[in-house]
């Protein structure tokens, strides 16, 4: 059998190329409090993680009864999310440098598309001197539909000139492998324990980090010999 040969690898940013879904799930626990509300790590889990800010607003606004706007709930994550990445930033996943290593030593195009703005891309992939790794930064400013639709996914392969089948996506949340799955790219799982329950039935793969994910996409496509230039 002839396997596909891939050409690029679109990466999720929180929760997969950074641990970041705690401090989200925190943010939002100080937003709530504002207001009275308690928003408890199951519920997280079950409804919130690796949703876009706009609709974590829009359903805790309904599901508390809260009389805060959407307009001021997203504002106040914002602002919580601000602050924290002034304070201390989010740490790399384990394997992300060795990832991106990885993909250039194969010479593969790879991009960021996650459902976050691009103030948040360059604030929390700045400080690690990552942003120049990357071909191509594709955020929620830049598409008309955040993630679970497949907008991003959709951009990032026009950029590239690719189709879908010449891809891979790595995505640690049930919504963001909605996105890729929506846009035709095999879509690998890489669960964290805040997304561990998510439902990844549409998933290629369910890898427990970067490294197996790689190890599998290496088993499933053809990869380019040539290498990248050193970027």
């Amino acid at each position: 059998m002839t396997l596909p040969t891939l050409k690029a690898v679109l990466f999720d940013m929180d929760g997969t190329l950074v641990d970041s879904e705690g401090a989200h799930w925190q943010a939002w626990v100080r937003v709530l409090r504002r207001w009275g509300a308690e928003l408890d790590e199951t519920t997280y889990r079950a409804h919130h993680a690796g949703m876009p800010t706009l609709d974590n607003a829009i359903d805790v606004q309904r599901r508390y009864g809260l009389s805060a706007s959407v307009e001021d709930l997203v504002q106040a994550k914002v602002d919580e999310t601000r602050a924290h990445l002034a304070r201390e930033g989010y740490p790399l996943q384990p394997a992300t440098r060795a990832t991106l290593d990885w993909r250039q030593a194969r010479g593969l195009r790879c991009a960021v598309v996650t459902g976050a703005s691009q103030e948040a891309i360059h604030a929390v992939l700045g400080p690690h001197g990552l942003l120049e790794r990357f071909d191509t930064l594709v955020g929620m400013d830049d598409v008309p539909r955040n993630k679970p639709y497949p907008d991003c996914y959709q951009l990032a392969l026009s950029r590239f000139g690719l189709q879908p089948g010449e891809a891979v996506a790595f995505e640690d949340s049930q919504h963001g492998l909605a996105a890729a799955v929506a846009a035709g790219v095999t879509a690998i799982a890489i669960p964290t324990p805040i997304s561990a329950e998510h439902d990844f039935r549409g998933a290629a793969a369910v890898c427990t980090d970067l490294v197996a994910a790689t190890d599998w996409v290496a088993r499933h496509f053809t990869l380019p010999t040539g290498a990248a230039q050193p970027r």
